[in-house]
């Protein structure tokens, strides 16, 4: 199976600058566009949820705008897609083209409703708030795509049917 990989765009092994930021990372290739929003692009085939960690220094403005995209190379559609948030940060807003928008938390956002179908790219854009102490920072970003889950209850509801017979 492939292993969930990062389109490359720019290396990350120099500072990116964001208005107020500057996001240093080494497991990570992003880019940044010129009104400071931080671009992430990956294709995912399900085999793991992927981390992305994140550390910088802050100075005035807490506010980091990120737009991620991940594109569904898995053998399943997904109903559910959901971000977890760790570290000195919290969300401040979300949305996406394919799943709305479910639930917003400080360290939780989910999106379900809808189905990203393989070949398709999810595009959730979202606002993180910097917590910096003593101008530094460090957040960790989770995502869990989760397969549809109408197919496994199906599934099961053929059992039934088979067990009464």
């Amino acid at each position: 199976m492939k292993k969930a990989f990062l389109l490359v765009t720019i290396l990350c092994l120099a500072p990116v600058l964001q208005a107020g930021f500057t996001i240093v990372c080494d497991t990570l290739d992003i880019a940044i566009d010129e009104e400071g929003i931080l671009t992430i692009e990956e294709i995912y085939d399900g085999a793991n949820p992927y981390i992305l960690d994140f550390s910088g220094t802050a100075d005035d403005d807490p506010i980091v705008g990120m737009i991620k995209k991940v594109t569904n190379e898995s053998d399943a559609a997904w109903t559910v897609y959901s971000l977890t948030l760790g570290g000195n940060a919290a969300f401040v807003s979300a949305s996406s083209n394919l799943l709305p928008l479910a639930s917003v938390s400080p360290n939780y956002v989910r999106f379900s409703g809808g189905t990203v179908e393989p070949g398709e790219t999810l595009e959730m854009t979202f606002s993180v708030n910097v917590i910096p102490e003593e101008g530094a920072f460090r957040f960790c970003l989770t995502q869990t795509p989760e397969p549809a889950s109408l197919f496994l209850l199906g599934l099961g509801g053929l059992g039934f049917l088979g067990r009464r017979r």
